[in-house]
């Protein structure tokens, strides 16, 4: 193998490694989105820490990290757009283990899908923390737990 071929197919692996994490940059926009949505929710309501729990837990079995996502069945797909991890998860799998293009991902309109999704997540997080920010302040409840 020549100098020319080994670089040209590290590239290749390169530009794999770097649409692989573009995948996970988008899914965790998503991830942000839900978080500024419990934040905003906690700036209101003080004592949110079990429903916060509650939900982070549910999202280890439900995302598919622990657990192969053909194993979850049709739990898997009633859930796969609760929560904003789960369908990035799934991305990243069928890139890695499935050889799954990033080009037929955008094809078929999944990354599409995930964009608008992570997108969606973000601009609801951020409105409800704008109103839990709001709410608290004209409470005067911000430095209060």
């Amino acid at each position: 193998m020549s100098w020319r071929q080994s670089c040209s197919s590290s590239s290749l692996v390169l530009s794999g490694w770097a649409r692989l994490l573009a995948v996970f940059l988008v899914g965790l926009v998503g991830a942000y989105g839900m978080d500024f949505l419990f934040a905003g929710l906690a700036l209101v309501f003080k004592p949110t820490s079990s429903l916060t729990n509650l939900v982070f837990s549910l999202m280890i079995f439900f995302t598919g990290a622990f657990v192969g996502l053909e194993r979850l069945g049709w739990l898997f797909t009633a859930t796969r757009f609760l929560f904003p991890l789960t369908w990035g998860i799934s991305l990243m799998r069928a890139m890695l283990v499935g050889d799954v293009s990033f080009l037929a991902l955008w094809r078929s309109g999944a990354f599409v899908g995930l964009s608008a999704h992570s997108v969606a997540y973000l601009a609801a997080g951020l409105g409800v923390f704008a109103w839990g920010y709001r709410t608290a302040r004209r409470k005067g409840t911000i430095g209060h737990y």
